[in-house]
């Protein structure tokens, strides 16, 4: 049986999902089960005080973390499956991240924990597990290989507006611990930023998503490989793409691009600039500065590959430091490269 629940530690507030699995034999870890995230717990329930397990990673999952496959930025309008279990409660199923969405959003605009509430209480299509989704959750339907981006027809008809803002189950790090101040990290609709904001606001709404899949925590998330010429290759395990553990530059977007198609590293010469979801894919919004367990990674602005088909001299970055993602005219950033 699976519970959802709101977890509070030094470090953030997430929607937590547990798994149902046995918990192996092995050293009593003091600190698992006891509802604080300690030492090299990715999280803690609080429900089995001192059983021994591996740190509760064997029981919890970090949804701070993506925790779907690697996606294309565009075109994906045939992964999504549109079905009605009841009659007016169509669901929008997404084939590759195993999510269902609603294809509609909540009746009326709402600050944070009014959303949060209304996902939680939610019966819709005969299911009553659906949650606010994380922001890796949102980004995942977005089309930004169209104007200004948005997102993908499934989704978007059923809005019937292009303003206002999608919020997430995740509160922003910096404000974990200021009431007055908190922020939770939310989707903008009429350009496709990710962003903190305070609380939520009068154009904020929620649309609901069910976790199809369990996911387990993987015992290693990257991998490295050195190549004859010392050059360390980082494989990411969840999104089977591979990246250069070195980050180049700082150089405008056009050089950016550039550095990646001519490298040659770790005996690869397949090199390119990463897309936004790419990108997004390191961040990990359970940490801040940097907002990604990546080995050895900077808190520098990273460039993507994407300049914005709207805003024809703004190019997407995403900011490592935060895990904002946002696009501006051209500037001197990084850029990590990666290959598939």
């Amino acid at each position: 049986m699976e519970t959802e629940q709101i977890i509070e530690d030094t470090d953030l507030i997430f929607l937590d999902e547990s798994v149902d699995m046995d918990i192996p034999d092995n050293d009593l870890l003091p600190f698992c089960g006891d509802g604080f995230t300690d030492a090299n717990e990715q999280c803690d329930e609080g429900l089995n005080n001192g059983v021994a397990g591996s740190y509760c990673s064997d029981q919890c999952v970090n949804l701070g973390e993506q925790q779907h496959p690697a996606i294309a930025d565009t075109g994906r309008t045939d992964d999504f499956e549109i079905t009605t279990p009841i009659a007016g409660e169509t669901v929008v199923t997404d084939l590759v991240t195993n999510l269902m969405w609603q294809q509609m959003t909540s009746n009326s605009s709402s600050l944070w924990q009014g959303a949060f509430d209304y996902c939680e209480n939610l019966t819709y299509a005969g299911f009553n597990d659906w949650h606010l989704p994380t922001p890796h959750e949102i980004s995942s339907l977005v089309d930004y290989g169209i104007s200004h981006s948005a997102l993908y027809e499934p989704i978007s008809s059923s809005m019937g507006w292009d303003n206002g803002n999608l919020l997430s189950a995740l509160v922003y790090l910096p404000t974990i611990n200021d009431d007055y101040n908190l922020n939770t990290w939310f989707f903008q609709l009429y350009n496709s930023r990710v962003f903190p904001s305070w609380g939520g606001g009068l154009d904020d709404t929620a649309i609901c998503v069910r976790r199809l899949a369990e996911t387990y925590p993987l015992a290693v998330r990257y991998e490295e490989q050195a190549g004859s010429d010392s050059k360390i290759v980082v494989k990411d395990n969840r999104t089977n793409l591979y990246w250069t553990k070195e980050d180049f530059g700082p150089a405008d977007f056009d050089t950016a691009q550039t550095i990646c198609a001519d490298l040659n590293y770790g005996d690869y010469d397949d090199w390119e600039a990463p897309s936004v979801v790419d990108l997004l894919s390191l961040i990990d919004y359970s940490h801040y500065d940097p907002a990604s367990t990546f080995p050895g990674i900077s808190s520098n602005v990273f460039w993507t590959n994407l300049t914005d088909s709207y805003h024809t001299n703004y190019q997407w970055y995403v900011d490592m430091m935060s895990g904002t993602l946002d696009y501006q005219p051209t500037e001197n950033y990084f850029v990590r490269c990666v290959r598939r």
